[in-house]
């Protein structure tokens, strides 16, 4: 399994001990590693942050500081009936302003699920996937 990153994407602590950086013959930043998918088990979890993925959106609407972030999850080419979730939760001190997916090639959009802190999309993954997510961060109350 191979999952490219960004260049400086760091693996959480529970991910550690099962991926590994490594380089991808393309040059690409990857983590990956072989896994085993034990009978009556339906998926494995990579968990990751992504340290200066946000770019600032401008509003003008007085909301406030408004945040971007784009997930391109790629589909590899050579499977099939690949069920793919994908969870995503901001860090604290932030809250999901809005959220969208799409298929990237037939622009065919997909059904998020948002949360004040999560954004969830299931899916079957028929072709790559891009996922954007606005977050802005949490007010204090005054």
């Amino acid at each position: 399994m191979r999952a490219h990153r960004l260049p400086g994407t760091q693996l959480a602590p529970a991910s550690k001990s099962t991926f590994t950086s490594l380089e991808d013959p393309t040059g690409v930043p990857t983590f990956g590693h072989f896994f085993q998918l034990r009978r009556g088990s339906r998926n494995v979890v990579l968990k990751t942050t992504v340290p200066q993925a946000l770019r600032q959106v401008p509003t003008g609407d007085g909301e406030g500081p408004l945040w971007h972030y784009r997930l391109l999850v790629a589909k590899q080419a050579d499977l099939v009936d690949t069920r793919a979730t994908v969870s995503l939760t901001v860090p604290p001190g932030w809250r999901v302003s809005d959220s969208a997916a799409s298929f990237r090639v037939t622009g065919q959009q997909l059904a998020t699920t948002t949360g004040a802190t999560t954004v969830t999309l299931t899916t079957p993954l028929a072709e790559d996937l891009v996922l954007d997510v606005t977050v802005a961060p949490v007010q204090a109350p005054r």
